[in-house]
């Protein structure tokens, strides 16, 4: 037997109307409804640009969002968060002279539990296990090749504290040789932490010289952690996350405990990359935390609130499964770029390839950069955003970089390279995608829950096509779910009324208010 929740219609005599408004209402004594504001001012964002990646990233985008049936946008960002953190500290872009960056991005896809997120995780960020796992004999051996050595050196060292009748400054200086043929153990050969404290990511990056990614297809734990459910005093834990994605030297001071004594880390120019996909609310939660907004920590994050696919993932039996080959040169882009070695200087500190800015893609830049300030200035479309509005241009210029590198990693090969106009107008195009993006999302966190639940009301009846008087509880009852309580429904038929869509019924009592619908809705269902 099927079950369906009744139609609230049903429950109504079709001639209710008629008999309470006195006759069927004129349309002309309407006026013309105003519309709900769209979901964030702007409403559904377009399509991600996808020609504007590198040939090999769009072949495996397409093949990862059709396979999984969702959103090219979803794989893309995971893309490119690879690409950033196959690159890490091997290249810098210089925005403009005396100030470079690494390419540190900070990605969130955000969808509802149900959409794939992570299968497509998976597959995207595959090169880089693929890559971790390669490393493990060679990083197997040097570890025991180091605790040996240090095991050595221990024994000797052991054996001058012995040594009776000794020149004491004789041994100190023998000791002092020893301790400087310790190796430090080599850390474990992973490119990113799926969940991690503040503290413990700043540990990875600093045994692997400031580069470092946090990455997972479920980010529930690492926005906890952001938010400070970990850290107590009720402080964010975001610190690391801004000084990593900034490029800030950042160092860590502890008093200590035993023969270890204090401990006294510093990283300089670190570069955190950060890709996650979460859930809405989770979004949404840190996304309205006004420290989180304070601190700059919000700004520096480009979120994509990924289209629902859920009811259109249909299935055929023979339909082609994911085609490796398709993911092949996605595979062999990452690769070429982890298998370069940077150019190290006199003290064997590694130097990192430096991309500049064209002529011409240094114009745009600029024409680009005096745009968005004029957005932000008081009165401007971006003024309530300006925090994020302000980062954007920074944050285009290491797409960019990113792109120059996967458009031909052997750039990497060079001390330095340009990148051309092309390269910088498909960075520009991605990069304000991913900024309208990123103020849709902040302007839905901070947006009244009423105005949703009313966009979807309005949706339901335009398919109701309502005949009948309308109450709150006529929503508890057989409005959309999740069905609002009393209180939440009369604030959204009292804010449709405001706009136009319904008229407050004369006899209905002021207690309890019923309304009239617009002849629109009843007419037809659309608008």
């Amino acid at each position: 037997m099927n079950r369906r929740d009744p139609d609230w219609s049903e429950t109504l005599d079709p001639t209710m109307l008629e008999r309470e408004a006195g006759g069927e209402p004129d349309s002309t004594d309407w006026p013309d409804p105003e519309p709900v504001p769209e979901r964030g001012d702007l409403g559904t964002v377009p399509p991600f640009p996808l020609t504007l990646l590198p040939s090999a990233l769009q072949t495996a985008v397409r093949e990862v969002a059709r396979f999984n049936k969702v959103a090219e946008a979803s794989a893309a960002l995971i893309g490119i968060g690879t690409l950033a953190t196959a690159i890490g500290k091997r290249a810098m872009v210089v925005e403009r002279g005396g100030l470079n960056h690494h390419p540190a991005l900070f990605l969130v896809g955000i969808a509802d539990s149900g959409e794939r997120k992570s299968p497509v995780f998976r597959s995207m960020t595959e090169p880089l296990e693929a890559w971790a796992v390669e490393q493990e004999p060679s990083w197997a051996e040097a570890t025991r090749r180091v605790k040996s050595r240090n095991a050595a050196v221990d024994s000797e060292i052991a054996k001058l504290k012995r040594q009776k009748d000794c020149d004491l400054f004789e041994t100190a200086r023998r000791i002092e040789a020893l301790e400087a043929e310790r190796l430090p153990l080599p850390p474990t050969p992973k490119l990113f932490t799926t969940d991690c404290t503040e503290e413990r990511v700043f540990q990875l990056m600093h045994e692997r010289q400031g580069a470092f990614a946090v990455m997972s297809g479920e980010g529930r734990p690492i926005l906890d952690a952001i938010l400070g459910k970990y850290s107590g005093d009720k402080r964010t834990g975001d610190a690391i996350y801004l000084a990593g994605i900034s490029g800030d030297t950042v160092s860590r001071d502890r008093v200590g405990s035993g023969q270890n004594g204090p401990e006294d880390r510093v990283i300089r120019r670190p570069c955190l990359n950060v890709c996650v996909m979460v859930q809405p609310d989770k979004y949404l939660e840190a996304a309205g935390h006004s420290a989180l907004r304070a601190s700059g920590a919000l700004a520096r994050i480009w979120p994509v609130w990924l289209p629902t696919m859920v009811g259109r993932q249909h299935e055929q039996l023979q339909e082609q499964t994911l085609c490796a080959g398709e993911l092949k040169g996605y595979a062999q882009l990452v690769r070429a770029i982890l298998v370069h070695e940077p150019r190290r200087d006199g003290f064997g500190r590694p130097l990192p390839h430096l991309a500049r800015l064209s002529r011409d893609a240094a114009e745009a830049r600029v024409e680009l950069h005096n745009s968005l300030q004029d957005r932000m200035a008081e009165g401007g479309d971006l003024s309530d955003v300006r925090d994020i509005a302000a980062k954007a241009v920074t944050q285009i210029c290491k797409l960019a970089l990113v792109l120059h590198v996967a458009a031909s990693p052997q750039v990497l090969e060079a001390p330095d390279s340009a990148i051309d106009a092309t390269t910088w107008a498909a960075a520009h195009c991605a990069g304000v995608w991913f900024l309208e993006e990123a103020v849709r999302v902040q302007r839905i966190a901070l947006e009244d829950p009423i105005l949703e639940l009313a966009r979807r009301t309005l949706a339901w009846l335009q398919r109701q096509k309502p005949s009948g008087l309308l109450s709150a509880r006529t929503l508890c009852l057989y409005g959309p779910r999740p069905r609002p309580n009393a209180k939440t429904a009369n604030a959204v038929l009292e804010l449709l009324e405001e706009l136009g869509w319904l008229r407050i019924e004369p006899s209905a009592s002021r207690r309890k208010p019923c309304y009239l619908p617009h002849p629109a809705l009843r007419a037809t269902a659309s608008f």
